[in-house]
């Protein structure tokens, strides 16, 4: 039986971790390829190398599996991302720091930043409030405290929209992650541009607009 608190059965958490990262990275790629819809789960089972009973014996549905992949996939990324921010880190200096991580990591996985994004545009019913309070919680809290952080410092002006900066850098790393994982909005990034592609090249201007629009000159 599933745990209420885990999307998947503990027949999952008790096979060795080599079988279990296999699972998920061949329905990371699957989901990525088809989205939820079109994923088919016998045939990620095949791919994975394990029975369909098995894999049943693992999670209940279609949409356990793809929570349990979403999970594991927000828990990558978000890792990731905050993990390379110091203690000692101004604000601006963690937020580049956290767009070069970004675009790192969607060049490195792919598949992973696809899902990712993919995901969050994809019609699920039944679904949305949950992967949107799992996949967002983590970063709409650390951006705030980091804006928060900054204006008592004083590097952020004192009557700074901590609430709406903390949404346009979001927003933008977002933005970051999907132009350098698809080529099409890296094409349309290049567009915006005027050619200009290279994240070298890309960041300092995105973090000097994002200072223009929190007040710092």
């Amino acid at each position: 039986m599933t745990d209420p608190k885990t999307p998947f059965k503990k027949a999952f958490a008790k096979i060795d971790q080599e079988k279990r990262l296999r699972v998920l990275d061949t329905a990371t790629r699957v989901f990525a390829e088809k989205g939820f819809v079109g994923a088919n789960i016998n045939i990620i089972a095949s791919e994975a190398g394990v029975s369909i009973g098995a894999m049943y014996n693992y999670f209940d549905t279609k949409e356990d599996l793809f929570l349990t992949v979403i999970d594991h996939l927000h828990d990558f990324l978000e890792q990731g991302l905050v993990s390379v921010v110091g203690d000692s880190m101004g604000f601006f200096d963690a937020i580049e720091t956290m767009m070069r991580e970004a675009v790192a990591g969607a060049v490195s996985h792919r598949e992973k930043t696809i899902l990712y994004l993919n995901t969050t545009a994809e019609h699920i019913d039944g679904l949305a409030e949950r992967l949107s309070k799992k996949m967002e919680g983590v970063t709409v809290r650390f951006y705030r405290n980091l804006a928060e952080r900054a204006v008592e410092s004083g590097e952020l002006p004192h009557d700074a929209d901590t609430t709406m900066l903390s949404f346009i850098i979001d927003n933008q790393i977002v933005a970051l992650q999907r132009a350098y994982a698809t080529p099409y909005h890296e094409a349309r990034m290049g567009l915006f541009m005027d050619g200009e592609t290279d994240p070298e090249r890309v960041i300092p201007r995105v973090m000097q607009a994002l200072k223009g629009a929190a007040g710092v000159r």
